[in-house]
């Protein structure tokens, strides 16, 4: 998982600095990864256990992983207003836990 998490992420970080709009870049490297996940790993995700994730599934948790990576590697390449909606969600998941 953490080598489809690098890809991602190096994706993101190159395609913003290539001007590719924020949306469409962290679009596109959640659906990879997601597509990834879905073809060569039947959607099934260890550290998950043995339930089968759907494809939305696997892209919703890829996105926030993603912007958390892209915000470590390139913080000047995510906007602030997603830095912001970011730590919004992930305050959300830690409430729930």
């Amino acid at each position: 998982m953490n080598l489809y998490r690098q890809i991602g992420i190096s994706y993101l970080c190159l395609a913003r600095q290539a001007k590719v709009k924020f949306p469409q870049s962290i679009s596109i490297a959640s659906n990879n990864f997601a597509l990834i996940i879905s073809k060569k790993h039947g959607g099934l995700i260890e550290e998950v256990g043995d339930k089968k994730l759907t494809n939305d599934q696997i892209y919703q948790g890829s996105y926030l992983q993603l912007i958390e990576g892209a915000i470590q590697l390139c913080p000047e390449q995510v906007p602030e207003d997603d830095k912001k909606k970011f730590l919004k969600a992930v305050e959300g998941l830690n409430k729930k836990n």
